[in-house]
């Protein structure tokens, strides 16, 4: 297509929610240009044949009100097809809308589509969101009503021309490359152009250059004190009944300074504070939260010279790190965006199989960046799912005392380790290794087989030796701790069946860390529950004494624990609203409150649910400003914070192994020592507090004698909804509870 013949068609759909098989489209908006011209325009609200959920109408500002009296979709559909003729289609998530149209039309399109959010990613590849509205506020563009068809349709247009006119100053060996990659799967004549791409006579090649990522220490002058208490447990296995504040890593800081300590912590941002409070301290921290999130040199060279190896159904995940190291040079990904992190090719060609001494990349390669750094660090900061992975023990680095903060967390990680491959992976590596179409086969074979079994069900052994055997012959760390694995079962993620491998007795790492460090320490408010001593002791396979830290925290604690019996669970859209008719009831205007779910979905609901009702609720991951508020709403894996909670709300139990090698008696144990540690931990800084346990399965007698002892005062049972707020409002008064703004 000549570029003076270049129309495209700029399209966006709101509906009544994201489920295609049953929701529906309510406005259509569209732009057609030609040559950088608007030549056309189409929008209309389109008459549903159900209600509009609320959460759309808060989110669109478009009431049933405005679509009673809309076009039906018969006269939508002609109007629309005779606008968008054959031309290309573009979109933002164009796969979503994609879907949508298509179902509106009532037929399978022939258009070519093209995604603003894929080609965003390309051509803006340092920024940390490309949605619509954060490219429209990052690159200034003219902004228009957002979640509105229409005016979503003219912000993807001018993102259009920002994006041509990037590719315009982009490296032609970029673009050589990326026409390469892309052949056959985006025709990206039809919207660039013929002569979008200009190969040069000589190819540059990629150019690797090695970032310097600073540790960011602060080397002060270091005064030793005398023997500290804590140092007398670093000689084999300790279990410290203590919870983790200042005053414990100043203890850890004065160790440090004797012997180097590895420290393993469950949260992202207290990893983060754990290093600087080392670095500010004088001490040469170093964090290795990302070693197992580098991307290989040698692989991306191999790949962008073999691009034919790659299948289709990957290459533009291809395209997509390659933009991104070419632009940042960042190998490394301590700074990546969230959705290079989660590239769905990233795992499979970071995995590391050459001999470093001898190995042409070492001088760029991160992996062993990351190990030479913490090799000469006096303490190395690592998260809880890195002892978790047997590749990790061949790092000498670990001759040294390991400290576990936050030990009551790590039956939650282990549940959660397992490698996990779609029939896609492996396809990629067969491609990868050239393998021959007899054992392309078997792999096929396998999974054919797999996808008969019922959900959770464990894949016979004979199949995962099929499975082995193919891929017998090749140096692979990835499918060296898959094929260790001693359970495999099946399960679908966004519809792919994968097969996933793990371990069912942590015991076997543990034993190893032994093995090879000079000491094993645990940290936990916490060790025994349900009349077990030591949860910690039995998970792990470790065997030593609890001790018990002097506490600086004040003893005069008030804490009130509630569980309302009549609120139920069974039915989850029944429940957000009682559980907001009952927190308006129980909630005072400026109490510091805290609400824990262990269902997204769920809280979701509950947010939205609470904000309609006028509460200054801020919930994390959904908020887009994660600031403060007077109600904050979290997932039990996340660490808030901030503290000095006057209520705390714990809906449902905390949720544990997506396999469940473990029996119903474990499982709930380990549920009820997570809590209980979880509620010590929010407690630390509190003097007068509410607790509220909300779960179903309190109303069973013997499910109450179970939990027994998860509670950190005495449990209240109602049984009478009116009754409880006057109950609450009497112990505030007792216990002289004010308000707290």
């Amino acid at each position: 297509m000549a570029e003076n013949e270049l129309v495209l068609v700029f399209f966006d759909l709101e509906t009544t929610g994201l489920n295609i098989g049953t929701d529906e489209v309510i406005e259509v908006g569209a732009i057609k240009v030609r040559n950088n011209q608007i030549i056309g325009k189409f929008n209309t609200f389109v008459r549903p044949s159900c209600n509009i959920p609320q959460l759309v109408t808060n989110l669109t500002g478009i009431t049933f009100e405005d679509v009673e009296k809309a076009p039906d979709v018969e006269d939508v559909k002609k109007r629309l097809k005779d606008f968008i003729e054959n031309y290309p289609l573009i979109a933002h998530n164009v796969s979503f809308d994609k879907a949508f149209l298509e179902k509106l039309l009532g037929e399978k399109l022939e258009n070519e589509f093209f995604d603003t959010l894929e080609l965003s990613r390309l051509f803006f590849p340092s920024l940390t969101s490309h949605s619509l509205q954060n490219l429209v506020k990052t690159l200034s563009i003219k902004k228009n009503e957002s979640h509105r068809a229409f005016s979503d349709a003219m912000m993807m247009y001018l993102l259009f021309q920002q994006i041509v006119s990037k590719l315009k100053e982009t490296d032609p060996y970029l673009l050589h490359k990326l026409k390469e990659i892309s052949q056959g799967i985006r025709n990206y004549e039809l919207i660039f152009g013929e002569n979008w791409e200009k190969k040069e006579e000589k190819e540059t090649g990629f150019k690797w250059k090695k970032k310097t990522v600073s540790s960011g220490a602060e080397h002060l002058p270091v005064c030793l004190k005398e023997e500290v208490g804590i140092d007398k447990y670093f000689n084999d296995i300790s279990f410290i009944q203590a919870s983790l504040d200042d005053e414990l890593l100043q203890q850890f800081v004065h160790v440090s300074h004797k012997r180097p300590l590895i420290i393993s912590a469950y949260d992202n941002s207290s990893r983060s504070d754990i290093a600087s409070f080392f670095r500010k301290s004088g001490v040469n921290a170093a964090s290795l939260d990302d070693i197992g999130k580098f991307v290989c040199p040698a692989k991306i060279d191999y790949l962008l010279k073999n691009t034919h190896l790659i299948p289709s159904y990957f290459r533009m995940y291809f395209a997509a790190l390659v933009f991104y190291f070419y632009g940042t040079k960042d190998f490394f990904l301590h700074n990546a965006p969230v959705y290079i992190q989660k590239n769905a090719l990233l795992r499979l060609i970071s995995f590391c199989d050459k001999d470093w001494d001898n190995c042409e990349y070492k001088q760029v390669c991160p992996l062993v960046d990351a190990v030479n750094t913490a090799s000469s660090a006096s303490v190395i900061v690592v998260n809880h799912s890195f002892f978790f992975n047997k590749q990790n023990y061949e790092y000498s680095f670990l001759d040294r005392d390991v400290i576990f903060l936050d030990a009551f967390r790590l039956p939650k990680v282990f549940s959660l380790i397992a490698t996990r491959f779609s029939l896609n992976d492996l396809k990629f590596f067969a491609s990868y290794y050239q393998f021959s179409k007899k054992k392309i086969n078997i792999i096929s074979t396998v999974f054919e087989q797999v996808a008969d079994l019922s959900v959770k069900e464990e894949i016979h052994p004979d199949l995962i030796k099929m499975l082995k055997e193919a891929f017998s012959g090749i140096n692979n760390k990835l499918f060296e701790v898959f094929f260790d694995g001693d359970f495999f079962w099946s399960e679908k993620r966004r519809g792919i069946l994968v097969i996933c491998s793990a371990y069912r007795d942590a015991s076997i790492f543990f034993e190893k860390l032994q093995d090879i460090a000079k000491s094993v320490v645990f940290i936990s408010p916490e060790f025994g529950i349900a009349g077990m001593h030591n949860l910690i002791s039995e998970f792990s396979g470790l065997r030593g004494s609890i001790v018990k830290l002097p506490s600086t925290q004040k003893k005069d604690k008030k804490v009130f624990s509630v569980v309302p019996l009549f609120l139920s669970l069974s039915n989850r859209d029944f429940f957000i609203d009682e559980f907001t008719d009952f927190f308006g009831k129980v909630h005072k205007k400026g109490e510091k409150s805290l609400i824990l779910f262990s269902s997204l979905n769920m809280l979701r609901k509950a947010y939205f649910s609470l904000k309609r009702n006028g509460f200054d609720v801020k919930a994390r991951g959904i908020d887009l400003k994660e600031e403060e508020g007077e109600i904050q709403m979290m997932l039990y894996d996340v660490i808030p914070a901030c503290s000095g909670w006057g209520e705390i709300y714990f809906v449902k139990m905390p949720t544990f192994f997506s396999y469940e090698p473990l029996g119903k008696e474990e499982y709930l144990n380990i549920s009820f020592f997570t809590l209980k540690n979880i509620a010590i931990e929010l407690l630390k800084n509190s003097v007068c507090c509410i607790l509220f346990y909300i779960d179903g399965r309190f109303r069973n007698k013997n499910f109450r004698e179970k939990a027994d002892d998860m509670f950190v005062s005495f449990p209240f049972y109602a049984e009478q909804k009116n009754a409880l707020p006057s109950i609450i409002d009497n112990w505030k008064k007792r216990n002289r509870i004010k308000p707290k703004l």
